[in-house]
């Protein structure tokens, strides 16, 4: 945001994978919690995109091309190339994600035009419209264990990159909506 508020000359973006290259309790330190990344050639801290469904030491699989599709749409709205774009991101927990709460707490940031509201859907059922702010707490309290899915949209907005993880994103032709989704897996033991 600070680079497209105030358009620097340079740029330089340095990685976004972090993957740690040790298991936990052997890690580095006297508590073995210190932890590098490299878990290996894939999963290091490089800038590229990171398999989906490859084992590391906490969890299963990276985000594919989510980031590298991500930073496309900021430099395509950063150059001016399509100034009327939306671009954004939904945070939530770390994919893949087991939530044991009945609270899940949302954020969301964006780039370029302001979205006039968003709408929030789990599981492809709208449960919140007309949201005017950057975050929103889902109650979870009724939902079933299980995989399930969030999706934010954008209303009023327009891009033309989709965000999706498992392919490199084009510049489509035609205006798209403007989506971000995170998947999570309910615990069974949540009270």
């Amino acid at each position: 945001m600070v680079a497209l508020e105030n358009h620097p000359k340079f740029i330089q973006i340095h990685q976004w994978n972090e993957f740690a290259g040790q298991k936990k309790g052997e890690g580095y330190g006297p508590r073995h919690d210190v932890f590098g990344d490299e878990y290996n050639l894939e999963f290091s801290d490089d800038i590229e995109p990171v398999g989906s469904d490859a084992v590391t030491y906490r969890d299963r699989g990276g985000w594919g091309y989510y980031y590298m599709n991500l930073t496309k749409a900021l430099i395509s709205l950063y150059r001016g190339k399509t100034p009327g774009i939306t671009v954004m991101a939904l945070s939530g927990p770390s994919q893949p994600a087991l939530v044991k709460d009945n609270q899940l707490r949302l954020s969301w940031k964006t780039a370029g035009p302001t979205p006039a509201s968003f709408e929030l859907k789990l599981d492809g059922r709208t449960i919140a419209s007309g949201i005017r702010s950057d975050r929103y707490t889902l109650d979870l309290s009724g939902i079933t264990a299980g995989k399930h899915r969030v999706e934010l949209v954008a209303n009023g907005a327009y891009t033309y990159f989709d965000l999706a993880p498992e392919r490199l994103t084009e510049r489509s032709t035609k205006p798209l909506p403007v989506t971000s989704s995170i998947e999570f897996t309910a615990s069974p033991d949540r009270k």
